[in-house]
């Protein structure tokens, strides 16, 4: 089994990767998401939060291989995990 441990302010996550395989084809946005999923499951907030600023500046960034119909899927991505974030929080 690998895990994955990310640094946050207060907690520390570790993301069990053989419950959400990264696969090599995923795109490195797709698996911070996929990582923003296992935090906020195990109620790690802020932990979430940061990975969503890490996405969503990855997302800012022109990446010739991001066609724009995989761009469009990553951002939908993106918005619903900043929306499930904020049910989660309020």
């Amino acid at each position: 089994m690998i895990e994955a441990v990310i640094p946050g302010d207060d907690a520390t996550v570790v993301a069990h990767l053989e419950a959400a395989p990264l696969n090599r084809g995923r795109r490195l946005t797709d698996k911070i998401i996929l990582l923003f999923h296992e935090s906020c499951d195990q109620g790690q907030y802020d932990v979430a939060k940061q990975l969503l600023a890490i996405a969503d500046e990855l997302l800012k960034k022109p990446y010739k291989k991001l066609e724009e119909p995989n761009r469009r899927k990553s951002i939908e991505s993106l918005v619903a995990a900043y929306e499930r974030l904020w049910h989660l929080i309020h």
